[in-house]
C-alpha cells in the first residue's frame, strides 16, 4: 500500500478543523464576581500525523494515532489572582437607537462587547481588539447593519462593531491607559464626540491599548437599554483626566447626483447627507497627585458627498421624497471633559464639561458658513436641538 498524500492531508485537515479546540483564557466573571477557570486547548499535527502513516502501513497495523499536542490557555486563573475591581479607573457611555430598524445593530453591539467583557489587562501588557473580539462574520453570529465603507454607510457584516471600540477606547482614555494603536472613523460618527471615537475592521485596523498600571485592570462593557458603557477596573482611582479639542479647520464636502429610475423624473431625494471634513487637536492631560503629563495630537476626518438620487423613471403624482433621516452634524469647536478622583459634576458626578459652540456648534452652521443650501432642511425631521450639540444617531 502507498499514501495518497493529497487525499489523506486533505482528510487529516478537515479532521483537524473539526477537533481542534482553542483554548479559554481565565476572565473575570461579573455574575459570579470571581475569576472563571481557564481551560487548556488542543491542537492536531496534520502533517506529523501524515507522517506515522508509512511506518504504520509497513507494520499492518489497522490504524494511526494522531499526533495531537496541548494548547495551553494564555492567561489562567493563577496569572490573574489577587485582581480587584472595587474602583472605576475611567468610564464613559454611548447611545444606541433601540428600535425594530436598529435591531440587527444592536444584537453586533451587544455581541461585540460580550468578547470583552472581564477581559484583564495585566501590568505592561497589551490588549488588541480584533484578536480579542475576533471575526465580524456570519459564522461567528454577527448580523448585517449599517457600516461606513469609503465614507459612504453600506450595509455589512457585523455594522455596531466600532461603537463598542469607540465606547472601550474613551473609557481607556479616561482611565490614563495608554492607546499605542488608534484610528479615528472616515466620516464623525453621531454617538460619540470626534476625538473619542475609534474605528475598528476585521483583521487590518485595530484598537490596541496597555496597561502602564502597577496593577492588573478589568474591562468591562454592558449594552442595555439604549446605553453601551464601558469601565476599566481596579483596585483605587487616583488620577484626574483631562480630554481637550479643538476644530482647526472645515473642509468643505463634495455635492453628486446618482440617477435613479426607481424616482420620477425629476424627483430629487436626499440619499446621504453630507457632513464636511474636520481637521482637529485633541489633548490629554493626566494629573496623578503633583504630576502631570500632557499629550496632543491631530485628527483628520475627510468630508463625507452629499449624494442626490435623480429620478429618471416614470411620472408618480404621488411621489414624496424619503430624505437621509440624519440630522445636520454639528460639533462644539472648543470642547473639554474632565473625569477622575477629584472631578466633581454639577450632578454629583465624577465627569465635568466645558464647550464653546463656536460656528460649528449649532443647527444651521453649514448653511451660514456657504458649506450647503438650505434644501431639505438641516435637520431630520422632528429633530431637536442636542444638549451635547454632537449628535445621537
Amino acid at each position: 500500500y502507498t499514501v495518497d498524500v493529497p487525499a489523506a492531508i486533505g482528510a487529516l485537515l478537515q479532521m483537524k478543523d473539526e477537533l481542534d479546540v482553542f483554548p479559554v483564557d481565565a476572565r473575570y466573571d461579573f455574575r459570579t464576581k470571581e475569576l472563571s477557570p481557564d481551560k487548556p486547548g488542543r491542537r492536531i499535527d496534520a502533517w506529523a500525523t501524515l507522517g506515522k502513516m508509512d511506518d504504520v502501513l509497513a507494520r499492518g497495523a489497522p490504524s494511526v494515532d494522531a499526533v495531537v499536542e496541548p494548547v495551553a490557555a494564555h492567561r489562567t486563573a493563577a496569572q490573574l489572582a489577587g485582581v480587584s475591581t472595587d474602583a472605576v479607573l475611567g468610564w464613559f457611555e454611548t447611545k444606541y437607537a433601540r428600535d425594530q430598524k436598529h435591531a440587527a445593530r444592536s444584537f453586533n453591539l451587544g455581541l461585540a462587547a460580550s468578547k470583552l467583557d472581564g477581559y484583564v489587562l495585566l501590568p505592561g501588557e497589551t490588549f488588541d481588539f480584533n484578536t480579542t473580539v475576533g471575526p465580524r462574520n456570519e459564522a461567528s453570529g454577527y448580523k448585517v447593519a449599517p457600516v461606513i465603507a469609503q465614507g459612504e454607510l453600506v450595509d455589512g457584516i457585523g455594522g455596531g462593531t466600532c461603537q463598542v471600540a469607540g465606547t472601550l477606547h474613551a473609557a481607556a482614555f479616561f482611565a490614563g491607559l495608554d492607546i499605542p494603536d488608534r484610528r479615528p472613523h472616515t466620516r464623525p460618527s453621531f454617538y460619540i464626540k470626534m476625538g473619542l471615537d475609534a474605528a475598528v475592521a476585521y483583521p487590518t485596523v485595530s484598537l490596541k491599548l496597555e496597561n502602564p498600571l502597577p496593577f492588573p485592570v478589568v474591562l468591562h462593557e454592558t449594552v442595555t437599554g439604549g446605553m453601551v458603557r464601558a469601565e476599566i477596573l481596579g483596585p483605587k482611582r487616583t488620577r484626574d483626566v483631562t480630554f481637550g479639542r479643538r476644530i482647526d479647520e472645515v473642509v468643505q464636502f463634495p455635492e453628486r447626483d446618482a440617477e435613479d429610475p426607481k424616482l420620477p423624473k425629476g424627483a430629487r431625494e436626499l440619499r446621504q447627507r453630507g457632513i464636511p471634513g474636520f481637521k482637529v487637536t485633541r489633548w490629554r492631560i493626566v494629573r496623578d497627585g503633583p504630576f502631570a503629563v500632557r499629550e496632543h495630537h491631530q485628527d483628520y476626518y475627510p468630508p463625507t458627498a452629499q449624494i442626490w438620487r435623480v429620478g429618471t423613471g416614470p411620472e408618480d403624482p404621488k411621489f414624496e421624497a424619503q430624505d437621509d433621516a440624519h440630522p445636520e452634524y454639528v460639533a462644539d469647536e472648543f470642547l473639554f471633559i474632565s473625569q477622575g478622583a477629584s472631578v466633581k459634576g454639577p450632578h454629583g458626578g465624577d465627569m465635568v464639561e466645558s464647550r464653546v459652540p463656536g460656528k460649528t456648534g449649532s443647527y444651521g452652521w453649514t448653511v451660514r458658513e456657504g458649506f450647503a443650501k438650505e434644501t431639505h432642511g438641516t435637520r431630520a425631521k422632528g429633530e431637536k436641538d442636542a444638549e451635547t450639540h454632537e449628535g445621537i444617531d
